[in-house]
């Protein structure tokens, strides 16, 4: 906590210049359909930094959850064994290209050399990961924060505009816990992007990084 209030006084002086929004680098890449997921994504916080076997069982009842909506792919099986490394975002590394993009809506504070990501409390501060989904793959997205105050709440959602966004996730953090460790994961049955997009309704918090890792099917 001691390390948040210090970010936060030089936050507090910068904030001015940075309300804005924070986009990746633009490249040249062809303009993808955003879609939908292929089923209801799902949340897992535990109050705990969340273990690989407990991603991986995420991963299997996500799949098994779109099996049982989806009886033309129930042939399907996921390929573990075919699944490339997790990409990992980062402050200094918000843009793969190919496989992910952010996009940082009214930031506190944007100090790429420091590594410090900050957002105000409500949804216009906000942050949005573009995942370039493929066809027939799942994904899930490990995602670790800093917040001001504990016990407090994060909203994590699918869509462009937080105010319209599918199927919103709230979850109250841990009392006495300012790291925060969450995973989300959903289905893309169609090739495009899927944003999913992450805010607090009631306090302050940072960006700390993303790992993303897709599975075929």
């Amino acid at each position: 906590m001691r390390n948040f209030a210090v970010l936060l006084g030089c936050s507090a002086l910068l904030a001015p210049a940075f309300a804005q929004t924070v986009a990746s680098p633009v490249t040249n890449r062809p303009k993808v359909a955003t879609v939908s997921p292929a089923a209801k994504p799902v949340l897992l916080y535990t109050g705990k930094p969340i273990t690989a076997e407990e991603k991986d069982k995420l991963l299997t009842s996500t799949f098994q959850a779109y099996l049982a909506g989806a009886p033309e792919a129930r042939s399907h099986h996921l390929n573990r064994n075919q699944a490339p490394p997790p990409t990992l975002v980062t402050v200094d590394k918000m843009f793969w290209d190919g496989i992910v993009d952010t996009l940082s809506r009214s930031p506190r504070l944007v100090d790429i050399g420091a590594g410090q990501l900050l957002f105000d409390e409500g949804p216009s501060s906000s942050l949005t990961f573009n995942v370039f989904a493929k066809k027939d793959s799942a994904y899930v997205i490990g995602i670790g924060l800093l917040t001001v105050e504990t016990g407090r709440h994060i909203v994590i959602c699918v869509g462009n505009d937080l105010f319209t966004c599918q199927n919103p996730e709230t979850f109250q953090t841990a009392a006495g816990t300012d790291v925060i460790h969450f995973v989300y994961a959903f289905i893309a049955d169609k090739t495009g992007e899927v944003p999913v997009a992450i805010y607090s309704p009631d306090t302050r918090w940072q960006f700390l990084s993303a790992e993303l890792t897709p599975t075929p099917f």
